[in-house]
């Protein structure tokens, strides 16, 4: 048990050692207002073949627990 720990630390540790491959945009539009968070045409992808979402465009409001989830067993 302690080697099969010792294996999935060690990844771990890679995993958060690797540098992000993520573009974000140079100026991001980022404000909340009146306790509001606003997604407008939001579209994301690991790679280009795949998008995980296209154009995502949706209001989150304070107060309230959202979440985002994909197809069973997609991480």
């Amino acid at each position: 048990m302690l080697t099969i720990s010792k294996a999935s630390a060690e990844r771990v540790c890679e995993l958060l050692a690797e540098e992000s491959t993520i573009k974000e945009k140079a100026d991001p539009i980022t404000e909340v207002k009146d306790g509001r968070i606003e997604f407008k045409n939001v579209t994301f992808s690991y790679d280009e073949n795949k998008k995980i979402l296209d154009e995502f465009s949706y209001v989150f409001t304070k107060n309230k627990k959202y979440a985002l989830v994909g197809i069973n067993g997609a991480g």
